[in-house]
């Protein structure tokens, strides 16, 4: 499951709207309303900054997704066509296409779009720019209150979502009139005789009006389809300015005022003159919304080529008893206030009777986390405000200094391990160039005989001189068996101690083998101890005597290791 959070900060509360997903269900989880300092004096930058915060120890698990709207005051739109129908394409030209259109740049604004259908080979595409400087502000707020922010979208097309079909493609207007195809000269002639109804046909579309108190969304929607988005400096301040000049109050106490029992009489006749007086005061303030409304629908349904049947009005402003009647009859079209968003086609939006319908835009935001490649989600985070991940910030800010300093040192590592590895090339050159030119010398070799292999020929005899000189001088200090003999007849106990009889004597291969007979054990001890002595190993092993016994004696045949080398 997977949940997102949409946030919109108004000018008296900040409404919270979260939405759940899983796999193709989603549904409306929970609302909140933040109220802020309703003074028109207030400052609430710290009180929108500590509300942001605790939403966002609430719901940060690190999966949530955290999306705000940027009001769309601040956005300027319009409708374009491309000859193309290439997403990456279209973004490309919208900048140029808008520079003569919009109050922007491409240097101090955010351009993008949303492609509503396609005619043939044509997009028509509602346009977009923000200002660079609104969006830094945006950001800044969700910086103070570490927020990690996924989106920042536009609030009007955000709001779109509870009543567009936001899960699919743009339809392809293939059997529709198209009115971006050129008419050549005889058509134009021939359909200018026509009247309007019979040259080109025209379809149902309505208008929803979210009402707040400093300006008003006006989405236009064929069937689930939106086609135009518009933002009004109409809202609830205009009534509470009028208020307060009629009756000479704070804007403060008008704004009350106008909550708490706000009215408009569709006639006068059972009123009394108080009740005339403030229904006419906010009357005259309405009409300046219904004069900006009567503009847009005649443009609209000019360049659309619709009929606008019906107007739906939600927001604050909306509660003000039988402000829709009046509009009916200033519009001479049905306007009804709108209680539950029904016509939303994927939330199931149970909480929506609870909490009204003041918390649209920020449910709509919500839902801006789940848009699909089909149709994506707007994202005024690009360019300079793209999203870089919060965890690599987080680990850049700590070991930043030391990753310079590790980079710095294995640079240098590198550039002393590349001059370490010439420096070692050139000296094994130069010494392999010596060592040529100084074998020659000794080998005495010169002109054609001065070659590698006349070289290698000399090293070679010379170590067959070396290795007879160190055989030789093995074989001279090579004692003889004599000499042996001797240095064991003076390590054996004397004659007196010892009567000691030698019958068998050899040396082979660094052995010796002595065999004799004593004349009582204590003597045996005695030659077995100095023979063990006279042992290079210090050991002597006992063998089976090959001589003819003497009765009365003791005999003995000993084996033991003797170092030949030393001389006599």
């Amino acid at each position: 499951m997977s949940r997102s959070v949409g946030i919109d900060i108004g000018t008296f509360s900040i409404k919270v709207a979260v939405v759940n997903q899983r796999n193709k269900q989603y549904w409306f989880d929970d609302f909140h309303e933040i109220p802020l300092d309703s003074s028109p004096t207030a400052d609430n930058q710290i009180a929108i900054i500590d509300g942001l915060r605790k939403i966002g120890e609430k719901y940060d698990d690190g999966k949530t997704q955290f999306i705000l709207g940027l009001p769309q005051k601040f956005v300027s739109s319009r409708i374009c066509s491309f000859p193309f129908k290439e997403r990456h394409k279209i973004l490309k030209s919208v900048a140029f296409e808008l520079e003569d259109d919009v109050p922007f740049t491409s240097e101090d604004a955010i351009f993008d779009a949303k492609i509503n259908r396609y005619f043939k080979s044509i997009s028509e595409v509602l346009a977009y720019a923000a200002p660079k400087e609104a969006i830094a502000n945006y950001i800044q707020i969700a910086k103070d209150s570490r927020l990690p922010l996924s989106l920042l979208s536009v609030e009007g097309l955000a709001f779109a979502n509870l009543f567009a079909s936001w899960q699919d493609a743009p339809i392809d207007d293939k059997e529709n009139f198209n009115p971006y195809e050129e008419i050549d000269n005889d058509d134009a002639e021939a359909s200018s005789n026509k009247e309007p109804e019979q040259s080109l046909p025209r379809s149902d579309a309505h208008i929803v009006l979210h009402i707040g108190h400093s300006q008003t969304i006006v989405l236009f929607l064929q069937g689930k389809r939106l086609i135009d988005t518009r933002s009004l400096d109409w809202g609830g301040k205009q009534l509470c300015k009028a208020l307060a000049g009629k009756y000479k109050i704070q804007a403060s106490e008008a704004n009350k005022e106008l909550i708490t029992k706000s009215f408009i009489l569709l006639s006068n006749e059972d009123a009394d003159k108080e009740q005339t007086v403030y229904s006419n005061t906010l009357k005259k303030s309405i009409d300046e919304l219904h004069h900006q409304l009567q503009l847009i629908i005649i443009a609209t349904e000019s360049k659309f080529h619709v009929n606008l049947k019906e107007v739906l009005i939600v927001g604050g402003v909306s509660r003000i008893k039988n402000i829709g009647p009046y509009l009916t009859q200033k519009l001479e079209r049905p306007v009804n206030r709108l209680k539950e968003f029904s016509m939303s086609p994927y939330v199931e939006l149970e909480a929506g009777s609870k909490y009204g319908v003041n918390g649209g835009p920020a449910i709509g935001l919500a839902m801006e986390a789940f848009k699909k490649p089909v149709n994506p989600a707007c994202n005024l985070l690009k360019e300079e405000f793209a999203q870089q991940s919060e965890r690599w910030q987080k680990f850049w800010g700590t070991w930043a200094t030391t990753i310079k300093y590790a980079s710095a040192i294995f640079v240098i590592i590198f550039i002393y391990g590349m001059v370490r590895e010439q420096m070692t090339s050139d000296m094994l050159s130069a010494s392999k160039k010596a060592l040529r030119k100084q074998a020659k010398v000794i080998a005495r070799l010169s002109g054609s005989k001065a070659n590698a292999r006349n070289v290698k020929k000399f090293i070679k005899n010379q170590k067959g001189e070396i290795k007879a000189i160190e055989m030789a001088g093995k074989v001279k200090n090579i004692g003889s068996s004599l000499d042996l003999l001797k240095k064991l007849s003076n390590q054996m106990p004397s004659k007196k101690n010892v009567k000691l009889d030698v019958k068998v004597y050899s040396v082979v291969n660094g052995y010796m083998d002595i065999q004799g007979e004593v004349a009582s054990r204590s003597e045996l001890k005695k030659v077995e101890a100095s023979l063990k002595s006279f042992a290079s190993d210090g050991k002597v092993k006992s063998k089976s005597v090959t001589f003819k016994k003497t009765p009365g004696r003791i005999p003995f045949s000993y084996r033991l290791s003797v170092n030949i080398e030393g001389g006599a």
